[in-house]
């Protein structure tokens, strides 16, 4: 869309763009009319026809703010209660002349001081006797205009100001003006002096419908008709996709020689470049990397490869200013560079968050420091899907991404290209496939599956010029997810299916049933039994492995894996054993009998949960939190987090 500079304001803070659309027409028109054109002043008395119309409740929030006392007129029983109920102290009929009457009544014939008119006719003349010598007459109707209707100038004789109203030729030919008040007007909103309208929101299906109900004054307020892309009606064009590529043109691939990295610039080549530029802090260090390099010669494409710390901004512009001038213009950038540090919040080093959030966050920044001048094409910086799921153990590596994220954010609000793709876990190529533990943890955790690389490539030939600047690409297991503490929303509270929670709570009294009749040491030595097959799967090792005595830090248990394990362990047992209450001188013995205490308490299913985080506040961050405030806390936190 392309808009005159002066007709463009910013969003205020905290406010919906369903929520804005309410307020240019209306807040501006009563704006205009009574700050401007009338100077309403404290304790004068204004007079608002069509008060429940989209102008006039805006109106009745202007006089209410100027400290003026308000009378306002509407046509139906149901909107003068409204009125009423918005603090107006004198409502009347706009349907009826008697509100002339009622007017001189009320002032004990003093009259009015301002009149923001919408109504025509002899109702026009009245409101216009109504006022005061020095009053103000703001005429918003346009049929007594275009109906060339006489005015009685008898009535104006008492110094009587009248004003014709009409906004968008006051935006035409003073847009300054219309600026300057706007922009005070909005200052308001962001002060909460002033608030949106009551609207109702229409889909764009229903725009007849909705003009239907403006034609009959059957709306209050505002009708805002949404463009919902997934609604049914007529769809956007998609946008245009990568290829094909200019030929006479050079594109760069930060961790360019990695597995991601290389089927970055495959499908680059596919998709017709000619000269790439691959950015790495080893070069093409391997025998595999040199072969990738030299199968990309082969299909005629000129590879430079660049030996740069993309984090260092002094070593990339050396490198990159060495080699850019002999090549074709630079046209693209896609930034794959990152590393993997990860550990529990509790035991992140300043080095792990500094070391992940240089390789991604400050790569990419630099990346757009450096180009940010030069007329690219497309700007693509690979994030992951946990910056919408998150991912124990992953902090660092999901605020380095979500830093990307508004990098792209910001490039677009300059005018530049830009589009993030957040990747579910890819199996195939990349920082995974040397730690498989690490897919394996998100697999089971988040219940993230599986991408493969040429999938991720797909989509990202398809919406790299997309108009969203942030795009997740992802496969997950919500039911999975539904278990991680942190996923509490709405959003996912509705996605997740009714049924999988069912079957995980048959599962659990099926366990139950089982223990039913079996001594307490029995009970506990069959639970043993049954978390060894988690142990084993978790330390990748067999059963046979398993100690059930032996404290878990000797097994190999690490922060992460205590994580998957409470995980595991809510699943199978139903119930909640917090991996933060396991530290490494517990064992599979020691779970077993905190499954069985909890088992043998179902009136206070809580009580183990309030334990847990009294432990924790004491080990973990040192403070004294008795069980029973514990247990508060957690009953408070759950009744505010049912949904209305």
């Amino acid at each position: 869309m392309l808009a005159e500079a002066t007709a463009v304001f910013p969003l205020p803070r905290g406010m919906t763009p369903t929520a804005a659309a309410t307020i240019p027409v209306a807040h501006f028109t009563a704006w205009y009319a009574l700050t401007h054109l009338a100077r309403l002043a404290p304790g004068e008395r204004v007079l608002i026809h069509g008060a429940a119309g989209g102008v006039g409740l805006a109106a009745i929030q202007i006089a209410m703010l100027a400290g003026a006392e308000i009378f306002a007129t509407a046509g139906s029983p149901h909107k003068r209660a409204l009125l009423t109920g918005l603090g107006v102290p004198h409502v009347l009929d706009s349907r009826s002349l008697d509100f002339e009457e009622r007017v001189l009544e009320l002032t004990q014939g003093q009259g009015l001081d301002v009149v923001l008119n919408s109504i025509s006719g002899e109702a026009l003349h009245k409101s216009l006797g109504l006022l005061r010598p020095l009053g103000r007459f703001l005429e918003l109707g346009k049929v007594d205009f275009y109906t060339n209707s006489p005015l009685r100038m008898r009535l104006l004789r008492n110094n009587i100001s009248f004003f014709g109203i009409d906004v968008d030729q006051v935006m035409r030919v003073n847009p300054l003006l219309c600026r300057r008040l706007f922009l005070e007007m909005l200052e308001r909103f962001e002060t909460r002096e002033l608030w949106p309208l009551p609207h109702a929101v229409i889909p764009r299906e229903a725009i007849a419908e909705a003009f239907r109900r403006m034609q009959q004054s059957r709306h209050t307020g505002k009708l805002v008709v949404a463009f919902d892309d997934l609604a049914a009606g007529v769809r956007p064009l998609p946008p245009p996709e990568l290829g094909p590529l200019e030929a006479d043109a050079s594109y760069l691939v930060t961790g360019g020689l990695g597995g991601l990295g290389l089927a970055v610039c495959n499908r680059l080549a596919g998709l017709g470049a000619t000269s790439l530029v691959l950015v790495g802090r080893s070069g093409a260090a391997t025998d595999a990397q040199k072969a990738a390099v030299a199968r990309l010669k082969s299909r005629g494409v000129q590879v430079t490869v660049v030996r740069a710390d993309v984090s260092d901004q002094g070593s990339l512009d050396a490198a990159l200013g060495a080699v850019l001038p002999g090549l074709p213009p630079l046209r693209g950038v896609v930034h794959c560079a990152g590393v993997l540090r990860d550990a529990t919040i509790a035991n992140l080093t300043s080095e792990d968050i500094r070391t992940v959030l240089r390789a991604k966050a400050l790569g990419g920044y630099n990346l757009h420091r450096l180009t940010r001048d030069m007329p690219l094409d497309f700007f693509i910086l690979f994030s992951s899907a946990t910056t919408v799921l998150g991912n124990p153990g992953q902090g660092n590596y999901v605020a380095a991404n979500t830093m990307l994220e508004s990098l792209a954010a910001y490039r677009r609000s300059l005018g530049l290209a830009a589009v993030t793709f957040g990747w579910g876990p890819i199996s195939d190529v990349g920082m995974l496939t040397d730690r498989p533990e690490v897919l394996q943890s998100l697999k089971t955790i988040t219940g993230a599956q599986e991408l493969r690389a040429e999938t991720a490539m797909d989509h990202m030939a398809k919406y790299a010029r997309h108009d969203l600047s942030s795009l997740h690409v992802f496969r997950v297991s919500f039911r999975k997810l539904s278990r991680l503490p942190y996923v509490s929303s709405p959003m996912y509270r509705y996605v997740i299916s009714e049924g999988s929670s069912e079957q995980a709570a048959m599962e659990a009294v099926d366990i139950r049933e089982t223990l039913r009749g079996l001594s307490p040491k029995e009970a506990v030595r069959h639970l043993a039994t049954l978390l060894s097959q988690h142990f084993a799967r978790i330390l990748r090792v067999p059963v046979s492995k398993i100690i059930h005595d032996k404290p878990m830090g000797e097994l190999g248990m690490d922060s992460l894996m205590y994580v998957e394990l409470g995980l595991a362990t809510e699943e199978a047992f139903g119930v909640d054993i917090s991996s933060l209450s396991l530290d490494k001188t517990a064992s599979v013995l020691t779970l077993a009998e905190m499954i069985h205490h909890q088992f043998e308490q179902p009136a206070d299913s809580g009580a183990a949960q309030a334990e847990a985080m009294s432990r924790q506040m004491r080990d973990i961050h040192g403070l004294n939190l008795s069980a029973e405030d514990a247990r508060r806390l957690l009953e408070s936190d759950s009744i505010q987090s049912k949904p209305n």
